[in-house]
């Protein structure tokens, strides 16, 4: 049996899978995400595959990083060292497509594709040295090279195993007519014009290929979405073709209670409602975008975490209260998706942190009204467009905490010694305006996420006393906004410790959850 035959009967036409995979998974295990995922996916249903820019190392080094490199050194004297990047981009490609596949015809026609990709982006970033500054949306055109290249990439791996495919850029998908405003009438508008790109085309028995960047948006796709912009993409194509389930693959099990990496007892965490994911995702791990992952909860479309290097293993099921509460879900196509009960005891869930955290403490200089001091304060983070992690105030006081992303937005990792710069500095000079200022930098925000804290008696305690306990200060905590999380920032030396701390403290000393298999047989019952 060669991979497109199926056994008669066994494909349901009616229901889609979107399948996203990350830049990392198409740079080093293409031929995992192409032959243990995407293959067998297509015998039982239709796929849709998304598509982040390849990263065949790191992600500081991946297509994406090296193309905002690129642009950003095309306005400086050493424009050379731009075409050196999209030399680098053009090689690695080009290795690629003769390293992988076989046959000489999709081989010559990948290889074609990416001198041209690579040509144009050159012609880009010319135009943008000639003119002597660059734009947003200029900008987000030569980044979204990136992903059309994964996409012929992973095309030409499928044509080469006998599987029809096609590729769908999203890089125009935003129509003229649409308000590029990033609110919920724009996710439908565009959700829905995805849907209808990959419909009208004729992709029967087809596997449509899907860049993850999509269109121009007011102010460019990594300020306004950000670089989880890909789950964006994956999200918005579910919601328009009411997709059975997002699937999400990464090099990892699923979700855990912490970072293995950093704490070997962290376990894999079998379902999550998304409210858990989103509040980890926003707090440092790097699960599924937080807004996109509210787009598809919001739709009633499940999402799958899973393995391109185990792709048997069950993964992290995030799935809200809607299905949670339906024993028989009319989605479910094969056990494994069956709904489960709801399991609404307080508990801890996960210890997640996010470093490179800027601390500032604003005190009113005057006696102000309280109203008059935090317009003041917001009129400014407004202004230069900056999102707080967490936020602290008081009658005459504000303490935040924030991200300076410079790295996102750049391509440039930032050193440690220069986190304050750039649009940040101007910010804080306007603060100064509102009162006095103090910054603590090299700080990081560590947070405990379970369900329902707010019902949990003695959370908040236990957090203090054991960091406390071990010698660790907290200059800030926050909860109340959320249900769902308790958040502490600390001096970013003590941070492995203290997610070590509280991991054991209120994940590893509570009894086992129940696993997977359980919970399936407790929703049949």
């Amino acid at each position: 049996m060669t991979f497109v035959e199926k056994k008669a009967g066994s494909r349901d036409d009616e229901s889609w899978i979107v399948q996203k995979f990350g830049g990392t998974s198409i740079g080093k295990y293409p031929l995992n995400v192409v032959e243990n995922v995407i293959i067998p996916a297509t015998c039982h249903n239709r796929v849709v595959i998304v598509c982040s820019a390849r990263s065949s190392s790191t992600k500081s080094e991946g297509t994406t990083n090296t193309l905002l490199q690129a642009y950003r050194h095309c306005l400086k004297p050493d424009f050379d060292h731009s075409k050196t990047l999209v030399q680098r981009i053009r090689t690695e490609h080009i290795n690629a497509a003769h390293g992988y596949i076989k046959s000489p015809d999709p081989a010559t026609k990948l290889a074609q594709e990416i001198e041209d990709e690579c040509l144009q982006t050159l012609r880009l970033l010319q135009a943008t040295r000639t003119i002597g500054h660059g734009t947003s949306h200029i900008r987000d055109m030569i980044i979204s090279t990136g992903e059309r290249l994964a996409c012929y990439f992973l095309c030409a791996l499928l044509r080469d195993r006998d599987v029809v495919s096609e590729v769908v850029d999203f890089s125009d998908i935003v129509p003229s007519n649409i308000s590029t405003t990033v609110n919920q009438s724009f996710y439908d508008k565009v959700s829905t014009v995805m849907a209808k790109r990959i419909n009208c085309r004729q992709l029967d028995g087809k596997v449509p290929v899907v860049t993850g960047f999509f269109g121009p948006i007011h102010g460019g796709l990594l300020t306004g979405i950000g670089r989880g912009y890909t789950d964006f993409c994956a999200s918005l194509v579910s919601v328009g073709l009411h997709a059975q389930e997002l699937q999400v693959w990464k090099e990892v099990e699923g979700i855990f209670t912490a970072d293995p990496g950093k704490v070997p007892s962290a376990t894999m965490i079998p379902i999550i409602s998304s409210e858990e994911a989103s509040e980890l995702t926003f707090h440092g791990s790097e699960v599924v975008h937080h807004t996109a992952m509210r787009l598809v909860m919001h739709a009633r479309i499940r999402i799958r975490i899973k393995n391109v290097l185990n792709t048997q293993a069950a993964g992290t099921l995030v799935q809200d209260d809607w299905e949670l509460s339906t024993p028989s879900s009319s989605l479910s196509s094969s056990p494994s998706l069956n709904a489960v009960p709801c399991l609404d005891a307080p508990r801890a869930l996960a210890i997640t942190s996010k470093d490179k955290i800027l601390l500032i403490n604003i005190r009113s200089a005057e006696r102000l009204r309280p109203h008059s001091f935090f317009a003041g304060i917001f009129s400014v983070l407004d202004y230069w467009n900056l999102s707080v992690d967490l936020l602290c105030t008081s009658g005459v006081q504000v303490s935040m905490a924030l991200h300076p992303k410079v790295s996102l937005i750049t391509g440039e990792d930032e050193d440690d010694s220069e986190l304050i710069r750039g649009d940040l500095k101007s910010a804080i000079s306007q603060l100064q305006e509102h009162g006095n200022v103090d910054l603590f930098p090299k700080r990081t925000i560590v947070s405990v996420v379970g369900k329902q804290f707010k019902r949990s008696l003695g959370v908040t305690g236990q957090i203090f006393s054991t960091l406390s306990e071990n010698g660790i200060n907290v200059e800030m905590i926050a909860q109340g906004a959320s249900e769902t999380s308790i958040s502490c920032v600390i001096q970013e030396q003590y941070a492995d410790r203290a997610v070590a701390l509280l991991h054991a403290a209120l994940v590893t000393s509570l009894p086992p959850k129940p696993s997977v298999a359980l919970l399936e047989a407790l929703s049949e019952v």
